[in-house]
């Protein structure tokens, strides 16, 4: 009797699937309307890229004075409750 394996999804694969996928970081950037992506002036500290699971009722209170600036406002949060 010869007992054969089931095909092994690799872990490429798993991202492949559905509404673009893959990680964030090896993710490519949107080309956006002909803006493009200045270097930080001179002095000023560069913010790192994380990913970061909040729950939905906090996330419609940062944004609730619109969508925009809803990441900074977030930072803003976290630095007062870290008294930084």
């Amino acid at each position: 009797m010869t007992m054969t394996r089931p095909a092994r999804s690799s872990r490429n694969n798993a991202g492949s699937r559905g509404s673009g996928g893959g990680s964030p970081t090896t993710a490519k950037p949107k080309s956006g309307g002909g803006a493009s992506k200045r270097p930080p002036q001179a002095g000023t500290p560069t913010k790192e890229r994380i990913t970061l699971y909040l729950d939905p009722d906090v996330i419609d209170i940062l944004k609730k004075d619109g969508s925009k600036g809803w990441h900074a406002r977030t930072n803003a949060a976290l630095r007062k409750a870290l008294d930084m």
